[in-house]
């Protein structure tokens, strides 16, 4: 669902109303029908699959993962429908132009742009209300799970709590960051002549500033966005600690995440004075401190691996590669005859197809190679090892080292059933894969057959590195067209004057 709100957040943030040439629907009356049909199809859709996936959940008492399969399927369904409908609504019918042209909206800062998206919001908040009973079926389950292990159970949450633990983890830790940026771009716009009096382009430098500026303090806004709280003192905080200080992970603080009940863990922060860890409360009550381990070293290879900066460069891949683009467009393509809009119904489908398809292309490698930092850091913490054909404890070249070589085979082991039992606590089909994540199975097969070939790992880390390398040079290339088509030197020689 994350890709879904950023995508409509994202088209709000790049346009203030859509071009001339992609609009289909221009009355009034239609326009509002479209608004009423995008905004109910959606949970309709989802309150039909919710009922067919929880009458599997009860047919199907002894195999309860081919109910959760079905609603997987069906939640897969009902974001394209969510991004389809409310992405045409904003892109191919005046919807956007009739928020702008409201009397009461007028020209105030970020009104405008939230009044376009809000009919997504509502249709989001319907589908989670309609989908609210199977959820709660499936985590049912899960509590199931915790008595029969003998661990700390939560009630199964209401569906206020559902709803409020909904927005603030799937769409206020992105409305607000956006809605900086898109309320900073309304006001740099309103005062555009006199900016581009000193220079043409510096009204999108400054917002591009200021998009940077937020991505480099969004973790301190989203910790408390996010319900979080610095975790006790303790032997586990101690041993988290110092597992941090082994593996060279600075972090600001260990958070624990107050969830509901959801298994995860996640990292967040460019830098160490910047960088959150958090680990769900769940997490902590319902899992042994070795295999929380296991998934803090995952956390950790993001770190290492400088996963987060790549990203971030990626996206910055996609600013540049826009910005020389619509001033290319300007420049030689007239207004007349329909041609930028072919140039920008041409960036808009590569762009589509650069965050669905190459992001999770992106994205899957990533999360294997942090899988591959979590077996490393379990070797590290010196797990026992019981299997005599371990490559790492039988090659002699390798001399034991954890860090470099092969993989322990009994760690490899430990981690994929720590993605199991993450998966099995969640509710979560093993099979289900994601546009970000491989399916838990995918993932716990993969660290357990490159720990039986180091050939296989050492292509996979040699294939990571040339991938990273590739990014890097086009970010460079694309920054370099995009600073030559703004004339950035005219603006730090104005500066300079």
């Amino acid at each position: 669902m994350y890709l879904v709100i950023i995508a409509i957040l994202s088209i709000a943030l790049a346009l203030r109303q859509p071009l001339d040439g992609w609009v289909l629907v221009r009355p009034r009356e239609w326009v509002l029908l479209a608004v009423v049909l995008a905004t109910i199809l959606p949970p309709l859709f989802a309150a039909w699959m919710a009922r067919r996936a929880r009458a599997e959940l009860e047919d199907h008492t002894d195999d309860p993962i081919r109910g959760q399969e079905r609603f997987a399927t069906g939640m897969f369904i009902v974001q394209v429908l969510l991004g389809l409908l409310h992405g045409s609504l904003l892109l191919l019918t005046g919807w956007m132009r009739l928020c702008r042209e409201t009397p009461t909206v007028g020209p105030w800062p970020l009104v405008p742009a939230l009044m376009a998206v809000f009919p997504f919001m509502l249709s989001l908040v319907l589908v989670w209300i309609a989908v609210y009973g199977v959820d709660r079926t499936i985590r049912q389950i899960a509590v199931e799970q915790y008595l029969f292990r003998g661990r700390p159970v939560r009630p199964v949450w209401s569906l206020g709590g559902y709803l409020v633990y909904k927005l603030r983890h799937e769409l206020l830790f992105i409305l607000i960051p956006t809605g900086i940026i898109i309320a900073a771009r309304d006001v740099i716009e309103a005062r555009e002549a006199p900016l581009m009096r000193v220079h043409p382009h510096l009204p999108d430098i400054l917002i591009g500033g200021v998009a940077g500026a937020v991505a480099l303090l969004a973790p301190l806004l989203l910790r408390f966005v996010w319900q979080t709280q610095p975790l006790a003192p303790g032997p586990l905080r101690d041993r988290l600690t110092e597992l941090a200080r082994t593996l060279k992970v600075r972090c600001r603080e260990i958070l624990v995440w107050r969830s509901g009940g959801a298994i995860n863990a996640a990292v967040i922060g460019l830098f160490g004075p910047l960088r959150y860890v958090l680990i769900t409360d769940a997490m902590l009550e319902s899992m042994e401190d070795t295999r929380i381990e296991a998934v803090f070293g995952h956390e950790a290879g993001h770190v290492r691996h400088h996963h987060i900066p790549y990203f971030l460069m990626y996206a910055l891949l996609t600013g540049c590669i826009v910005s020389a683009v619509a001033v290319t467009t300007a420049q030689h393509v007239p207004r007349t005859g329909g041609g930028q809009e072919v140039v920008y119904a041409g960036l808009g489908l590569l762009l589509l197809l650069k965050w669905t398809v190459g992001f999770g292309w992106l994205s899957h490698r990533f999360e294997r190679q942090a899988d591959i930092y979590a077996v490393r850091t379990l070797a590290l913490l010196r797990l026992p090892c019981s299997q005599p054909d371990c490559r790492l404890h039988s090659d002699p070249r390798s001399a034991g080292d954890p860090r470099h070589g092969p993989l322990c085979a009994t760690a490899a082991s430990a981690f994929g059933d720590t993605l199991n039992e993450v998966a099995h606590l969640n509710g979560i089909p093993p099979d289900a894969g994601g546009l970000r994540h491989p399916s838990i199975s995918t993932r716990s097969r993969f660290v357990q057959q490159v720990a039986m070939d180091p050939g296989a790992l050492r292509r996979f880390d040699h294939g990571v590195t040339r991938l990273k390398i590739v990014l890097i040079l086009c970010t460079l290339a694309a920054c370099a067209w995009a600073g030559w088509k703004l004339k950035v030197w005219t603006l730090l020689d104005a500066i300079w004057r």
